[in-house]
Protein backbone atom coordinates (compact mmCIF):
# COMPACT_ATOMS: atom_id res chain seq x y z
CA UNK A 1 0.00 0.00 0.00
CA UNK A 2 2.46 2.14 0.85
CA UNK A 3 4.62 1.34 -2.54
CA UNK A 4 1.15 2.57 -4.74
CA UNK A 5 1.16 5.79 -2.25
CA UNK A 6 4.49 6.22 -3.00
CA UNK A 7 4.36 6.15 -7.05
CA UNK A 8 1.19 8.27 -7.42
CA UNK A 9 3.00 10.94 -5.22
CA UNK A 10 5.98 10.76 -7.41
CA UNK A 11 3.84 10.18 -10.61
CA UNK A 12 6.92 7.07 -11.37
CA UNK A 13 5.59 4.85 -14.08
CA UNK A 14 5.71 1.22 -12.81
CA UNK A 15 9.17 -0.56 -13.63
CA UNK A 16 7.76 -4.08 -14.58
CA UNK A 17 4.34 -5.12 -16.20
CA UNK A 18 3.91 -7.38 -12.95
CA UNK A 19 4.06 -4.27 -10.93
CA UNK A 20 0.50 -3.02 -12.97
CA UNK A 21 -1.47 -6.43 -11.59
CA UNK A 22 -3.85 -4.68 -9.45
CA UNK A 23 -6.68 -3.03 -10.74
CA UNK A 24 -5.68 0.43 -9.02
CA UNK A 25 -2.27 0.71 -10.06
CA UNK A 26 -4.06 -0.43 -13.75
CA UNK A 27 -5.88 2.62 -13.05
CA UNK A 28 -3.37 4.63 -12.07
CA UNK A 29 -0.66 4.38 -15.06
CA UNK A 30 -3.36 4.84 -17.20
CA UNK A 31 -4.17 7.96 -16.10
CA UNK A 32 -0.50 9.23 -15.88
CA UNK A 33 -0.35 8.43 -19.86
CA UNK A 34 1.71 5.35 -20.04
CA UNK A 35 0.87 3.01 -23.03
CA UNK A 36 3.29 0.60 -22.10
CA UNK A 37 2.06 -0.56 -19.15
CA UNK A 38 -0.03 -2.82 -20.05
CA UNK A 39 2.09 -4.85 -22.42
CA UNK A 40 4.27 -7.96 -22.19
CA UNK A 41 7.69 -7.32 -21.43
CA UNK A 42 9.77 -7.26 -25.19
CA UNK A 43 7.28 -6.65 -27.25
CA UNK A 44 7.69 -3.28 -29.33
CA UNK A 45 5.56 -0.35 -29.12
CA UNK A 46 3.40 0.97 -31.67
CA UNK A 47 1.71 3.84 -32.20
CA UNK A 48 -1.95 2.10 -33.58
CA UNK A 49 -3.37 5.23 -35.01
CA UNK A 50 -0.31 6.10 -37.22
CA UNK A 51 0.62 2.31 -38.06
CA UNK A 52 -3.60 1.80 -39.13
CA UNK A 53 -3.53 5.72 -41.23
CA UNK A 54 -0.30 4.18 -43.14
CA UNK A 55 -1.47 0.75 -43.63
CA UNK A 56 -5.12 2.23 -44.76
CA UNK A 57 -3.54 4.65 -47.33
CA UNK A 58 -1.06 2.11 -49.00
CA UNK A 59 -2.73 0.45 -52.17
CA UNK A 60 -5.54 2.28 -52.11
CA UNK A 61 -6.73 3.41 -55.64
CA UNK A 62 -8.88 7.40 -55.88
CA UNK A 63 -12.61 6.82 -56.59
CA UNK A 64 -13.53 7.30 -59.99
CA UNK A 65 -15.70 10.70 -60.07
CA UNK A 66 -18.68 10.59 -62.07
CA UNK A 67 -20.71 13.60 -63.22
CA UNK A 68 -24.20 11.76 -63.76
CA UNK A 69 -25.74 8.87 -61.19
CA UNK A 70 -26.41 5.39 -62.03
CA UNK A 71 -29.76 6.11 -62.65
CA UNK A 72 -30.51 9.45 -64.03
CA UNK A 73 -33.94 10.88 -64.24
CA UNK A 74 -34.89 11.86 -68.28
CA UNK A 75 -38.66 12.24 -67.65
CA UNK A 76 -40.40 13.48 -64.70
CA UNK A 77 -44.35 14.18 -64.75
CA UNK A 78 -45.76 17.82 -63.41
CA UNK A 79 -46.93 17.77 -59.72
CA UNK A 80 -50.31 19.26 -60.92
CA UNK A 81 -50.55 16.32 -63.10
CA UNK A 82 -49.40 13.82 -60.27
CA UNK A 83 -52.15 15.03 -57.81
CA UNK A 84 -54.66 15.26 -60.70
CA UNK A 85 -53.68 11.11 -61.16
CA UNK A 86 -53.94 10.46 -57.90
CA UNK A 87 -56.75 12.13 -56.72
CA UNK A 88 -58.59 10.21 -59.45
CA UNK A 89 -57.43 7.32 -58.02
CA UNK A 90 -58.23 8.06 -54.57
CA UNK A 91 -61.86 8.86 -55.84
CA UNK A 92 -62.48 5.55 -57.35
CA UNK A 93 -61.52 3.86 -54.64
CA UNK A 94 -63.69 5.61 -52.30
CA UNK A 95 -66.91 5.61 -54.66
CA UNK A 96 -66.04 1.40 -54.33
CA UNK A 97 -65.22 1.86 -50.55
CA UNK A 98 -68.78 3.74 -49.77
CA UNK A 99 -70.91 1.89 -52.13
CA UNK A 100 -69.54 -1.68 -51.05
CA UNK A 101 -68.95 -1.31 -47.61
CA UNK A 102 -71.65 1.48 -46.20
CA UNK A 103 -75.03 1.55 -48.75
CA UNK A 104 -74.65 -2.29 -49.51
CA UNK A 105 -75.12 -3.35 -45.53
CA UNK A 106 -77.38 -0.55 -45.22
CA UNK A 107 -79.58 -2.01 -47.86
CA UNK A 108 -79.31 -5.53 -46.16
CA UNK A 109 -80.48 -4.66 -42.66
CA UNK A 110 -83.20 -2.56 -44.59
CA UNK A 111 -86.80 -3.74 -44.03
CA UNK A 112 -87.76 -1.40 -47.06
CA UNK A 113 -85.59 -2.25 -49.47
CA UNK A 114 -85.20 -5.65 -51.19
CA UNK A 115 -81.69 -7.44 -50.89
CA UNK A 116 -82.12 -7.51 -54.64
CA UNK A 117 -80.72 -3.86 -54.65
CA UNK A 118 -77.30 -5.16 -52.81
CA UNK A 119 -75.45 -6.66 -55.85
CA UNK A 120 -76.27 -3.43 -58.20
CA UNK A 121 -75.19 -0.94 -55.49
CA UNK A 122 -71.85 -3.16 -55.26
CA UNK A 123 -71.65 -3.29 -59.34
CA UNK A 124 -72.80 0.22 -59.21
CA UNK A 125 -69.76 1.93 -56.83
CA UNK A 126 -67.67 -0.46 -58.99
CA UNK A 127 -67.97 1.15 -62.58
CA UNK A 128 -65.45 3.84 -61.51
CA UNK A 129 -62.52 1.98 -60.42
CA UNK A 130 -63.19 -0.50 -63.69
CA UNK A 131 -63.96 2.00 -66.12
CA UNK A 132 -60.24 3.64 -64.97
CA UNK A 133 -58.40 0.01 -65.27
CA UNK A 134 -59.40 -0.69 -68.77
CA UNK A 135 -59.92 2.93 -70.32
CA UNK A 136 -56.44 3.89 -69.53
CA UNK A 137 -52.84 2.58 -68.99
CA UNK A 138 -50.56 3.26 -65.54
CA UNK A 139 -49.67 7.15 -65.82
CA UNK A 140 -45.91 7.29 -65.93
CA UNK A 141 -44.58 9.58 -63.28
CA UNK A 142 -41.21 9.34 -63.89
CA UNK A 143 -38.59 7.54 -66.23
CA UNK A 144 -34.86 6.67 -65.38
CA UNK A 145 -32.29 4.85 -67.67
CA UNK A 146 -29.54 2.96 -65.99
CA UNK A 147 -26.11 4.41 -67.31
CA UNK A 148 -23.02 2.88 -67.72
CA UNK A 149 -19.58 4.43 -67.07
CA UNK A 150 -18.84 5.22 -69.72
CA UNK A 151 -21.42 7.50 -70.47
CA UNK A 152 -21.44 9.19 -66.95
CA UNK A 153 -18.29 10.85 -66.90
CA UNK A 154 -18.95 13.60 -69.20
CA UNK A 155 -22.17 15.43 -71.33
CA UNK A 156 -20.57 14.26 -74.47
CA UNK A 157 -20.63 10.79 -73.71
CA UNK A 158 -24.54 10.87 -72.30
CA UNK A 159 -25.43 12.29 -75.45
CA UNK A 160 -22.98 9.61 -77.34
CA UNK A 161 -24.92 6.93 -75.13
CA UNK A 162 -28.45 8.86 -76.36
CA UNK A 163 -28.38 8.73 -79.67
CA UNK A 164 -27.43 5.20 -80.25
CA UNK A 165 -29.34 3.84 -77.24
CA UNK A 166 -28.26 0.17 -77.10
CA UNK A 167 -30.73 -2.54 -77.03
CA UNK A 168 -30.79 -4.08 -73.84
CA UNK A 169 -30.65 -0.66 -72.01
CA UNK A 170 -33.03 -0.81 -68.65
CA UNK A 171 -35.58 1.46 -68.16
CA UNK A 172 -36.97 2.05 -64.62
CA UNK A 173 -40.57 3.24 -64.68
CA UNK A 174 -42.28 4.74 -61.75
CA UNK A 175 -46.15 4.89 -62.95
CA UNK A 176 -49.54 4.89 -60.73
CA UNK A 177 -52.58 2.73 -61.53
CA UNK A 178 -55.04 1.52 -59.34
CA UNK A 179 -53.20 2.50 -55.72
CA UNK A 180 -52.27 6.11 -55.20
CA UNK A 181 -49.05 6.13 -54.96
CA UNK A 182 -46.01 5.32 -57.89
CA UNK A 183 -44.97 1.68 -58.47
CA UNK A 184 -41.38 0.72 -59.86
CA UNK A 185 -41.14 -1.24 -62.92
CA UNK A 186 -37.73 -2.42 -64.54
CA UNK A 187 -38.13 -2.70 -68.32
CA UNK A 188 -35.62 -3.54 -71.40
CA UNK A 189 -35.91 -0.90 -74.02
CA UNK A 190 -35.93 -3.39 -76.66
CA UNK A 191 -39.07 -4.37 -75.34
CA UNK A 192 -41.16 -1.07 -75.89
CA UNK A 193 -43.07 0.09 -78.60
CA UNK A 194 -45.23 2.73 -78.86
CA UNK A 195 -48.47 3.61 -80.40
CA UNK A 196 -51.15 6.40 -80.50
CA UNK A 197 -53.70 6.89 -78.02
CA UNK A 198 -57.28 5.17 -79.44
CA UNK A 199 -60.74 3.84 -78.21
CA UNK A 200 -59.67 0.67 -78.85
CA UNK A 201 -56.06 1.15 -77.33
CA UNK A 202 -57.44 2.80 -74.29
CA UNK A 203 -55.33 6.20 -73.02
CA UNK A 204 -51.96 4.89 -73.30
CA UNK A 205 -48.82 5.53 -75.73
CA UNK A 206 -46.08 3.07 -74.38
CA UNK A 207 -46.66 -0.76 -74.30
CA UNK A 208 -43.83 -3.58 -73.25
CA UNK A 209 -43.98 -6.39 -75.18
CA UNK A 210 -41.40 -8.85 -74.24
CA UNK A 211 -38.93 -9.97 -77.37
CA UNK A 212 -39.19 -13.74 -76.37
CA UNK A 213 -43.39 -13.45 -76.82
CA UNK A 214 -43.67 -11.74 -79.65
CA UNK A 215 -43.44 -15.36 -82.08
CA UNK A 216 -45.45 -17.01 -79.45
CA UNK A 217 -48.68 -18.99 -80.33
CA UNK A 218 -50.64 -18.04 -77.13
CA UNK A 219 -49.62 -13.95 -77.95
CA UNK A 220 -53.47 -13.40 -79.62
CA UNK A 221 -55.58 -14.79 -77.12
CA UNK A 222 -57.85 -13.10 -75.37
CA UNK A 223 -56.30 -13.78 -71.88
CA UNK A 224 -52.66 -12.78 -73.31
CA UNK A 225 -54.47 -9.49 -75.24
CA UNK A 226 -56.20 -8.78 -71.86
CA UNK A 227 -53.26 -9.24 -69.27
CA UNK A 228 -50.88 -7.08 -71.95
CA UNK A 229 -53.78 -4.33 -71.67
CA UNK A 230 -53.84 -4.49 -67.88
CA UNK A 231 -50.25 -4.75 -67.13
CA UNK A 232 -48.15 -3.99 -69.93
CA UNK A 233 -49.51 -0.45 -71.18
CA UNK A 234 -48.61 2.55 -70.39
CA UNK A 235 -49.20 6.51 -70.49
CA UNK A 236 -46.02 8.93 -70.89
CA UNK A 237 -47.71 12.85 -71.04
CA UNK A 238 -45.95 13.85 -74.55
CA UNK A 239 -46.88 17.67 -74.30
CA UNK A 240 -45.55 19.21 -71.25
CA UNK A 241 -44.17 22.88 -71.20
CA UNK A 242 -40.90 22.05 -69.06
CA UNK A 243 -38.53 19.85 -69.02
CA UNK A 244 -38.37 18.90 -65.36
CA UNK A 245 -36.06 15.56 -65.87
CA UNK A 246 -31.82 16.05 -64.92
CA UNK A 247 -30.99 15.65 -68.55
CA UNK A 248 -33.42 17.63 -70.53
CA UNK A 249 -34.02 16.45 -74.19
CA UNK A 250 -32.46 13.29 -73.41
CA UNK A 251 -36.15 11.55 -73.61
CA UNK A 252 -36.90 13.09 -76.68
CA UNK A 253 -33.68 11.34 -78.16
CA UNK A 254 -34.76 8.11 -76.70
CA UNK A 255 -38.49 8.29 -77.72
CA UNK A 256 -37.51 8.44 -81.51
CA UNK A 257 -35.57 5.20 -81.24
CA UNK A 258 -38.57 3.73 -79.89
CA UNK A 259 -40.51 1.75 -82.76
CA UNK A 260 -43.99 2.06 -83.68
CA UNK A 261 -46.14 -0.26 -82.85
CA UNK A 262 -48.75 -1.39 -85.62
CA UNK A 263 -51.63 -3.77 -86.62
CA UNK A 264 -51.64 -5.37 -89.80
CA UNK A 265 -55.18 -6.51 -91.44
CA UNK A 266 -53.68 -9.95 -90.45
CA UNK A 267 -53.91 -8.95 -87.48
CA UNK A 268 -50.44 -9.76 -87.05
CA UNK A 269 -48.20 -7.48 -85.37
CA UNK A 270 -45.21 -5.93 -86.86
CA UNK A 271 -42.22 -3.50 -85.74
CA UNK A 272 -41.58 -0.89 -87.76
CA UNK A 273 -38.77 1.88 -86.94
CA UNK A 274 -39.49 5.33 -87.10
CA UNK A 275 -37.37 6.87 -89.10
CA UNK A 276 -36.30 10.46 -88.91
CA UNK A 277 -36.97 13.00 -91.13
CA UNK A 278 -34.49 13.73 -93.56
CA UNK A 279 -33.52 17.42 -94.71
CA UNK A 280 -33.95 18.44 -98.20
CA UNK A 281 -31.43 18.71 -100.25
CA UNK A 282 -30.21 21.60 -101.98
CA UNK A 283 -30.48 21.57 -105.49
CA UNK A 284 -27.29 22.14 -107.50
CA UNK A 285 -27.96 24.44 -111.00
CA UNK A 286 -25.40 24.22 -113.57
CA UNK A 287 -22.81 26.48 -114.09
CA UNK A 288 -23.00 29.08 -116.66
CA UNK A 289 -20.66 28.37 -119.22
CA UNK A 290 -17.13 30.09 -119.69
CA UNK A 291 -16.54 32.46 -122.29
CA UNK A 292 -13.31 32.76 -123.83
CA UNK A 293 -12.30 36.87 -124.47
CA UNK A 294 -9.83 36.97 -127.02
CA UNK A 295 -7.51 39.80 -127.68
CA UNK A 296 -8.03 42.51 -129.89
CA UNK A 297 -4.39 43.07 -130.44
CA UNK A 298 -2.69 41.34 -133.05
CA UNK A 299 0.82 40.79 -133.11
Amino acid sequence: MLRVLRQRALCHPPTSWTAVRSPARLSCAIRNGYPHVGRRPGSPITRTGQLGRSQSSVGKTPAEVFKYPEWLNVYRLSSAATLCVGFTRVCTLVVFGVGAIIYAPAIAFSPHHSNCLIPACIVASAVPMVAVIFTSGPSVMSIRVQLPPHARRSREGLLKFANNLPPRTILRLESMKLIPWPTQTDVVFADLTRHRPSWKGGLSNLENTPVTTQGNEREGTFFAQLIRRLLGRYYVQRDQKKDRSSAPGLWEKMWEQIPEHNITPGNVRTRRMVSKSAKPLTKLEPLPPVRRIKSKNKP
